[in-house]
């Protein structure tokens, strides 16, 4: 049986940052063109390639590009390029493969093979302004090949958080690290308790409400209108219907161990319910049926006090980005999953062994966000209590441990609460300041340290609001 572990966050002092508020447009353009080209070496090959635009502002936009070998041979050692238009100025960042630019031109290669009937996939973020053009011409392997675009559009109206002026960059504040706190248990694998049979009736959901708000692409956006009833059970596997709470809409559980099956059970209790998909996603653990994915240059020190974990090297996003994407999608979007709870992202202010910055960390957690919402999914900032300043716009929510008990809670309220983003806390060791809590509509609870499920007899669980009420 897979070892179950439970994310932390580490805690420590900053100076806050300046709040970064972008993405005052959502857009998503696809651009598909297909062609027969020779390949360097005389090889005849057949490609397809998508371009998307995932998401614009008013200062740039981030783009998905995927290589797909159609043909007999396998393709190595890539190389792809195309003219920018007047008005893409910059390239700001790549990930899952190198670019670079030149003169108004992209060329981004890779060394990872792409099999027949198989594709890669990389992204960049560009710096311009004016009309996106879909390029017509691109080169491969050396060979130019003319192409005829096809053009779907969709443009996303901007929620109300998001509709204010965007900054002309996103760059980040670095600031320096403090040295950070390390948790003293290390929680073990908890004996669950025997399944009920099919005859035991599951717990009812949360009583009918008002949903919480979606944005207009679709993914599930909470707001602090109302109490959200929430279970987080991660060392325990959780089972349907012994861990269903009565009157609980949101369930936070492992993702690569959950079943498709138990998430579409959770969705059959109520309409409002939801399901968020846990997994980590700045440290490597050797118990994950993806480790042999990791090369060994992205793992760092012991993530310590958490046995089988490693510091990951968050900088080399070529590596760790498709890790993480697939991750998503498998783990989470192809399981019906809501939202994604990527944990541990907090590197820079740990002995990672690697000299992460402050704004390489913020970048790494902005491109997961994008990553999250490409697929559709919602995504929480976890932990990074003191950049949320500077990370709420990219995320839809966070949850948060133990910000009352490090007195970092406000940090949540004049960034996510005050932008109408629904915050969740989780206290181990002192109890929520509730008034405080429920004045300010942040979903407060004290839980057990392991995060049992509730038939343990290890589980604590003291919300703020019971989970009777539904209003503050």
């Amino acid at each position: 049986m897979s070892i179950f572990r439970r994310g932390k966050y580490y805690w420590r002092w900053l100076l806050a940052g300046a709040v970064v508020v972008l993405f005052t447009t959502m857009l998503s353009t696809v651009f598909i063109s297909e062609w027969s080209a020779a390949q360097a070496g005389g090889v005849n090959g057949s490609y397809k390639v998508s371009y998307n635009v995932v998401e614009q502002w008013d200062s740039g936009y981030y783009t998905e590009v995927k290589i797909s070998n159609t043909g007999s041979t396998p393709i190595s050692n890539w190389t792809i390029s195309w003219q920018l238009t007047q008005n893409e100025q910059s390239l700001a960042s790549t990930w899952g493969a190198k670019c670079s630019l030149n003169i108004g031109r992209i060329s981004c290669t890779g060394s990872s093979t792409i099999r027949v009937n198989s594709s890669v996939q990389f992204g960049t973020d560009l710096y311009g302004n004016g009309k996106i053009t879909s390029p017509t011409i691109f080169t491969v392997n050396g060979v130019t090949v003319s192409t005829q675009a096809t053009t779907s559009a969709t443009t996303v109206a901007p929620t109300a958080s998001q509709a204010t002026t965007a900054p002309a960059t996103r760059t980040t504040v670095a600031a320096t690290p403090t040295k950070t706190a390390v948790p003293t248990a290390t929680p073990a694998r908890a004996t669950a308790t025997a399944v009920p049979t099919s005859n035991t009736p599951p717990p009812t959901a949360a009583a009918p409400v008002p949903p919480s708000a979606s944005t207009p692409g679709g993914w599930w956006q909470p707001t602090p209108d109302r109490p959200i009833h929430w279970h987080w059970q991660l060392s325990d596997e959780f089972a349907y219907p012994r861990d269903v709470l009565t009157n609980v809409e949101l369930y936070d559980i492992d993702g690569e161990y959950a079943t498709a099956d138990n998430v579409a059970k959770l969705h059959a209790l109520g309409p409002n319910v939801k399901v968020i998909c846990y997994f980590d996603a700045g440290v490597y653990e050797t118990y994950r049926s993806d480790a042999g994915r990791f090369p060994k240059s992205v793992i760092g020190n012991a993530d310590t006090g958490w046995n089988g974990s490693y510091w990951l090297d968050i900088r080399q996003t070529d590596a760790l980005l498709p890790i993480m994407r697939d991750r998503m999608q498998n783990w989470c979007k192809n399981k019906g999953f809501d939202a994604v709870e990527p944990d541990e992202t907090e590197v820079w202010t740990n002995n990672s062994g690697f000299p992460i910055t402050k704004a390489q960390n913020n970048l790494y957690n902005q491109k997961i966000a994008e990553m999250a919402h490409s697929l559709g999914l919602s995504v929480g900032l976890k932990g990074n209590t003191t950049e949320a300043p500077e990370l709420w716009s990219y995320f839809d929510w966070t949850l948060n441990e133990q910000c009352w008990q490090y007195k970092e809670c406000d940090s949540l309220k004049t960034s996510f609460i005050d932008h109408n983003k629904a915050v969740f806390n989780i206290e181990y060791n002192v109890n929520p300041d509730c008034t405080q809590a429920n004045s300010w509509h942040m979903n407060s609870a004290r839980r057990d340290l392991n995060l049992v499920g509730p038939t343990n007899s290890a589980y604590q669980y003291s919300p703020c609001i019971p989970d009777s009420r539904s209003g503050w």
